[in-house]
C-alpha cells in the first residue's frame, strides 16, 4: 500500500526546502491554523482513507525535546471514524547517535522543537551525523467503531506512552 504522510502548511513558510521534499514524497499539506480549511481537508483525508492508502501523521502536532509525549489532537483520528479505518499507532524511540546513547546533552542533534532553534542549522548539524539509531514499535490496531476522535487520540496516546522512553 501507499502512504500519504500529513504535515503542517506552516513548512511552507519556515523551511522552503522541507516543503519540497515533503510535496515530491506525496505528503499531504493541511493549513491547521485555518479553521475554515479544517473541514474540507478533513473530507479530503476521508478520501484518500477510502482508496485504500493508509494516512501516517504525528497527532501531537508539534515537536519536541523528548522528555515525554504531548496530548494528541484528535481532528485526523475524525478521518478515520468517517472512513472506518482501524488506527495503528507507532511508537518512535531515539536510541544512539554516532555510536553513544541519546542523552539530555546529544538530543539537540536530533531533536528539532520549534521557535527555540532554526530549522535549517537543525538540519544542517543532522547531515553531519554518522547514524541514528532509531526504534519504530508498531502497537496493535485500535478499531473505531463505537468510539469519538478524542477517545482514539487518547488510546493512541496511552498504548503510545506505554513504551515511549524518554529522556
Amino acid at each position: 500500500k501507499h502512504n500519504q504522510f500529513i504535515t503542517h502548511y506552516e513548512w511552507q513558510e519556515t523551511s522552503p526546502l522541507l516543503n519540497l521534499i515533503a510535496k515530491k514524497a506525496g505528503s499531504y499539506l493541511i493549513e491547521r491554523r485555518n479553521l475554515k480549511k479544517i473541514r474540507t481537508e478533513l473530507r479530503q483525508t476521508i478520501q484518500i482513507l477510502k482508496k485504500g492508502l493508509n494516512l501516517v501523521f504525528f497527532p501531537e502536532g508539534t515537536s519536541t525535546d523528548g522528555r515525554g509525549v504531548k496530548p494528541f489532537h484528535p481532528l485526523f483520528f475524525a478521518s478515520a471514524i468517517q472512513a472506518k479505518k482501524p488506527v495503528l499507532p507507532v511508537c518512535i524511540n531515539y536510541t544512539h547517535l554516532d555510536g553513544q546513547a541519546l542523552s539530555l546533552q546529544n538530543r539537540d542533534k536530533i531533536y528539532w522543537y520549534g521557535n527555540k532553534m532554526s530549522f535549517s542549522k537543525h538540519l544542517l548539524g543532522m547531515l553531519k551525523l554518522r547514524s541514528v539509531s532509531v526504534s519504530l514499535s508498531f502497537l496493535p490496531p485500535i478499531e473505531v467503531v463505537g468510539k469519538n476522535s478524542r477517545t482514539l487520540a487518547e488510546l493512541s496516546r496511552v498504548q503510545i506512552q506505554k513504551i515511549f522512553v524518554p529522556l
